[in-house]
């Protein structure tokens, strides 16, 4: 039987039967990315980098749209965030020479990395990576030692909140909202696999 309601029609709901959503759920895998419960300390250390760092007296509106963001995705982790795609880099010069680090986040991605480029008269620039971290969802995780991304977050922190150290945030999808209702549930740490 159907109901007409404002030239609309309506089919009965029985409150006793699940909606199909809720069926079409059951089963499913939730995709996380391939950290290590051990990760969890990292990125918990950049949380609190990323909210130091919105503190610097040089911070413009646009890079604390670009901060807020990225804490957003930070804080869902180990579950990917839809529509992040976005990237903070501190960069420092000396002479010639340039150095960098660099946090990337995106739906499908994590990743810390760090280098430079060195100049060489009548040579040029030749460009390097010194270190790099990468996570991806559906199980994907370098294999980097604990102490290694500890010093690197560590270093990051530091620089990241050094007005002297230039900071860049790039937001790929700038026009995109996210949904900033998605919370990441409490236990999701504890789905991971341990270092053994």
């Amino acid at each position: 039987m159907t109901l007409s309601h404002s030239g609309k029609t309506v089919e009965p709901h029985d409150d006793n039967d699940e909606s199909d959503d809720a069926d079409e759920g059951k089963g499913l895998a939730v995709e996380r990315f391939g950290f290590l419960r051990e990760d969890r300390h990292h990125i918990q250390e950049l949380i609190a980098g990323v909210r130091r760092a919105l503190k610097r007296k040089s911070v413009t509106p646009q890079q604390i749209c670009g901060l807020g963001k990225l804490l957003h995705g930070l804080q869902r982790l180990p579950l990917p965030t839809p529509g992040i795609n976005i990237s903070v880099t501190i960069g420092s010069r000396t002479g010639e020479n340039l150095f960098y680090q660099s946090v990337e986040l995106s739906e499908s991605s994590f990743e810390l990395s760090s280098g430079g480029a060195e100049y060489t008269p009548g040579v040029g620039s030749d460009s390097h990576t010194s270190f790099s971290f990468l996570v991806e969802v559906g199980g994907f995780r370098d294999n980097c030692m604990f102490t290694e991304i500890e010093d690197w977050i560590s270093g990051f922190i530091k620089s990241l909140c050094d007005e002297d150290q230039a900071l860049k945030v790039d937001d790929e999808d700038e026009g995109l909202a996210l949904d900033w209702h998605e919370e990441a549930v409490e236990d999701d740490w504890d789905q991971l696999d341990s270092e053994h």
